[in-house]
């Protein structure tokens, strides 16, 4: 992994050595707008509601969430994402 001027991760390096950086929701948005309206599609295109005990809706948001891009050798982006606080089961996926 690596980390930016601000001691803050910049990017990690995948299984086959391509970098990968990560990006915040708005700066996807405006680097990568096609990419964004993909995720859109996908993230909020499927139904992912649950009934509570009172027949109430509710959707889980994850607890950490953030883009990952690769723009030279793959061209494709992805998200990481957790639904615990600790991170005990940090899924990736990808747009491929």
């Amino acid at each position: 992994m690596t980390y930016g001027s601000n001691e803050e991760p910049e990017s990690i390096t995948g299984p086959f050595g391509n970098q990968w950086y990560f990006k915040d929701e708005e700066t996807f948005a405006e680097d990568h707008g096609m990419w964004f309206e993909e995720f859109y599609d996908f993230y909020y295109g499927y139904d992912d509601y649950y009934y509570d005990e009172d027949d109430e809706y509710y959707s889980e948001e994850p607890a950490f969430f953030t883009f990952i891009v690769e723009e030279e050798a793959l061209n494709t982006w992805g998200m990481l994402f957790a639904y615990e606080e600790d991170m005990s089961d940090l899924t990736l996926m990808t747009s491929t």
